[in-house]
C-alpha cells in the first residue's frame, strides 16, 4: 500500500501545476478632477449671425440718433456731428470691448456675480445718499429724477450696472441651484429679495423705465427654468407666459399641474381685478378729471391707503405686473 503523498512505486507525487495568482489590488474610486477653464479662449469662434445682427442694430441706432440730433446739434453746438461723433466713438469702443469680453470664458463669471451685485447696490445707494445730502455735483438731477452718478470725469447711470448685475447673479444662482428651483426657498425667495432691493433703489431714483426693465429681466430669467415653469405666476398681463410655462413643465401628475396653472387665472381675475375694481368704485377715482389708465388705479389705491406713501403704492402696483 502506497504511503500518503507517494505513488504505487514509491515515487513522490508531484502536485498539479497551478498558475500563480495575481495579487488583486483594492479598487479605488476614480478621482473627479476639477475642470479647469482657460481665462481667455476663442473656442469655436464667433457666432457670426448674432454678431452681424448686433452690428445692424447698432447701425440703425446711430442712424436714428444722427437723424434726430442733426438740426439740434447744428443750432446749439455749432456742428451737426456733435452728438453722432461722440456716440460713434463709444460705439466703436463698445464693439471692441464686446469682442474682447467674448474671448473670456463664461465659467469665470461665477466669481464676479456677488461682487458685481454689491458694486451695483453701492452705486445705487450713493445716488440716494448724495440726493439726501443735496450734493448735485455728485448726483446731478434732471427734473425730479436722480439717475446719474458723477465720479470725477466719469458720468454714468448706476441702473445700467444693476441690469448686468441682475442677469449675472440670477444666472449664477440658477445654475448653482438648478435641481432645487421648484422649491420656494431656492426658486423664489432669493430672486424676489434681490429684485425688491435693486428695483426699489432704482424706483427711488424716479427711473420707472429702468425699474420695469430690471423686473422684467428677473422675471424672464426665472421663467426660463423648469422649476419655476410649474406655474408660480401671479399676473402676467396677457403675455402668454403662463400657458407656455405650463406646457413646458415636467410633472408626473397632470391634475396637480392643472391646479397650479389655474392659480394664475384665479389671481388675475378673481383677486387682482376684483380688488382693483372695488378700489376704483369705492374711492371714486374714476371720476377724477384728467386721469387715465394706470394713473386712475394708482390714485384709487393711494386714496384707499392714505397711511402708505404714494411711491410705495405705485411700486407695489407696478410689481404686480410681473
Amino acid at each position: 500500500m502506497a504511503a500518503a503523498g507517494k505513488t504505487a512505486r514509491g515515487l513522490r507525487r508531484v502536485p498539479a501545476y497551478q498558475p500563480p495568482k495575481e495579487e488583486q489590488k483594492p479598487s479605488r474610486k476614480p478621482r473627479q478632477r476639477k475642470i479647469k477653464y482657460k481665462v481667455f479662449s476663442l473656442g469655436q469662434g464667433l457666432d457670426m449671425p448674432l454678431f452681424i445682427f448686433i452690428l445692424v442694430l447698432l447701425a440703425i441706432g446711430l442712424v436714428m440718433l444722427f437723424s434726430a440730433s442733426y438740426a439740434y446739434a447744428y443750432y446749439n453746438d455749432g456742428s451737426s456731428y456733435a452728438y453722432i461723433s461722440r456716440q460713434g466713438m463709444f460705439a466703436v469702443l463698445g464693439v471692441a470691448a464686446m469682442l474682447f469680453i467674448s474671448t473670456f470664458d463664461y465659467h469665470h463669471y461665477h466669481k464676479f456675480a456677488w461682487p458685481v451685485m454689491g458694486v451695483a447696490v453701492l452705486f445705487l445707494s450713493l445716488v440716494m445718499l448724495f440726493k439726501a445730502l443735496g450734493l448735485k455735483s455728485l448726483a446731478p438731477n434732471e427734473g425730479d429724477a436722480y439717475r446719474w452718478l458723477q465720479l470725477g470725469p466719469i458720468n454714468f447711470q448706476p441702473s445700467e450696472v444693476a441690469k448686468f448685475a441682475v442677469i449675472l447673479l440670477f444666472a449664477h444662482l440658477i445654475s448653482q441651484n438648478l435641481d432645487k428651483m421648484g422649491t420656494f426657498y431656492y426658486g423664489v425667495l432669493p430672486y424676489v429679495a434681490i429684485l425688491g432691493v435693486v428695483g426699489g433703489l432704482i424706483f427711488l431714483e424716479n427711473h420707472l423705465s429702468a425699474t420695469l426693465i430690471v423686473l422684467m429681466l428677473g422675471a424672464i430669467l426665472i421663467a426660463m427654468q423648469m422649476g419655476i415653469a410649474r406655474g408660480i405666476f401671479s399676473n402676467e398681463a396677457g403675455l402668454g407666459s403662463a400657458p407656455i410655462a405650463a406646457a413646458a413643465a415636467q410633472t408626473k401628475e397632470p391634475v396637480r399641474q392643472g391646479l397650479v396653472s389655474m392659480t394664475g387665472t384665479f389671481l388675475d381675475t378673481i383677486i387682482v381685478c376684483s380688488m382693483t375694481g372695488l378700489a376704483l368704485v369705492m374711492t371714486g377715482a374714476y371720476q377724477i378729471p384728467g386721469l387715465e389708465g394706470a394713473a386712475v388705479t394708482t390714485a384709487a389705491f393711494q386714496a384707499g391707503l392714505p397711511f402708505i406713501p404714494g411711491e410705495v403704492v405705485s411700486f407695489v402696483l407696478m410689481a404686480c405686473l410681473v
